[in-house]
């Protein structure tokens, strides 16, 4: 992206630089009033080159800009999905473990009628407790 950014500051500075080496002419001058509007668009045209360059590479940088966006979009939507498998697979081995007998099982029960399923409580409620590690 530096790269780009570079190559349109040069750009400007020469088209600025090449705008302060051509005379102003005077309001005085009788030489503006004799020229035709052909020569306007002649002069005009050599301008509009490197206007053309200049959007054309903001219209790429600005792609560009999108694409990446649209990478680490994607990149933390994958992060998620890992971070889910996780918390599921997590929570698969803490109900595997838990002993429905026990004290903790018995809230477990209690606490997992307010779910669609006793896997989607223990998701919660290990996520809850902050006891998932998501490089496994």
């Amino acid at each position: 992206m530096g790269e780009i950014e570079d190559l349109l500051a040069q750009m400007k500075a020469e088209y600025q630089k090449r705008d302060q080496e051509k005379p102003i002419p005077s309001p005085s001058s009788g030489q503006e009033k004799d020229r035709s509007p052909s020569e306007f668009k002649v002069n005009y045209a050599g301008d509009s080159s490197t206007d053309a360059v200049l959007k054309a590479l903001a219209l790429e940088n600005q792609e560009r800009q999108q694409q990446e966006a649209a990478e680490k979009e994607k990149s933390v939507a994958l992060k998620q999905q890992r971070k889910r498998e996780a918390l599921t697979r997590k929570a698969k081995q803490w109900l595997d473990k838990l002993d429905a007998k026990s004290e903790e099982g018995r809230w477990f029960e209690e606490f997992s009628y307010s779910y669609d399923s006793p896997l989607e409580a223990a998701i919660t409620y290990l996520e809850a407790l902050g006891e998932v590690d998501i490089s496994n």
